[in-house]
């Protein structure tokens, strides 16, 4: 606003220098569309720097409370549906959205596939078909919120699951399980996984508003932990499954049993709260 004002006063200025002056109606033309074109020159970063600060500060919320999800503090029921961004060319990723959106959905679920992100140990690719990122950056601006499911195993009838075959080329690896060697490789994907994705969070702006780790682990493995005698689910050292969610009402007054199973031999536990998610510095 200093700034247009600024101008205005330098305008008027010129303008009554120049009903003083000789020159021509061409000459004093020229002059003032100059100056108003340095005008608008100086308006547009402030105005810019408006729009920014206006932007930063429409962050979305979303959470719960009893059965209910919630957006920005009010009930919100999510209408999903899978594509995967790897089954689909690029050209047609907005296509698909916005046939997504036509048919009511409001979020996108989509997997993460290992083998294709990490073809060798420590090689990684997030390019072209396989940029994740732009692709839920796309989902976006089509108006869908997302949820990542990144596994390590996705199932998806997809080869492995998603795991990369040179797993197998470890001598008695246990894949899906606690086993050190498994979870050491499983670390470095999920690392690179979250620096592609941690800021497309629905807390930093983005429109990520769950994941998923791991998929139909019930059925497979039995490294889990319980509370009360209920399923917490599976424990990572990396990730938002570094800590695990405890629903209020299975937690009692005074003693709680909490059991580990098949954990990495020789290692200390035990049980803390935290303050804040981990998800937010994944």
């Amino acid at each position: 606003m200093a700034e247009a004002l600024r101008c205005l006063v330098v305008y008027g200025m010129v303008v009554a220098s120049l009903n003083e002056t000789k020159m021509n109606s061409i000459q004093k033309l020229k002059l003032i569309l100059l100056i108003v074109v340095l005008g608008l020159t100086l308006l547009e970063p402030a105005h810019a720097q408006q729009v920014s600060s206006a932007s930063a500060k429409s962050r979305h919320t979303f959470g719960w409370q009893g059965e209910h999800f919630l957006l920005d503090g009010k009930p919100f029921q999510i209408i999903s549906g899978d594509m995967h961004y790897a089954r689909e060319p690029r050209q047609y990723w907005r296509d698909r959205m916005r046939k997504m959106k036509a048919m009511g959905l409001n979020t996108l679920t989509t997997y993460l596939f290992w083998n294709l992100h990490e073809p060798r140990p420590g090689q990684f690719d997030f390019t072209g078909n396989l940029d994740v990122a732009a692709y839920i950056r796309t989902a976006q601006e089509e108006g869908l919120w997302v949820i990542v499911r990144p596994g390590p195993y996705v199932c998806s009838e997809w080869e492995f699951g998603g795991l990369p075959a040179w797993l197998l080329t470890t001598p008695d690896m246990k894949v899906r399980s606690a086993d050190p060697r498994f979870l050491q490789a499983v670390e470095r994907y999920m690392k690179q996984v979250g620096r592609q994705l941690a800021p497309l969070q629905i807390t930093r702006d983005g429109p990520v508003i769950m994941v998923q780790v791991e998929n139909e682990y019930g059925s497979f493995g039995n490294d889990k932990v319980y509370l009360n005698g209920h399923n917490l689910g599976r424990y990572w050292r990396i990730g938002p499954q570094r800590s695990l969610f405890i629903p209020a009402e299975w937690l009692k007054e005074g003693r709680n049993e909490i059991i580990v199973l098949d954990l990495e031999p020789g290692r200390s536990r035990s049980v803390q709260g935290i303050k804040e998610l981990v998800f937010e510095t994944w």
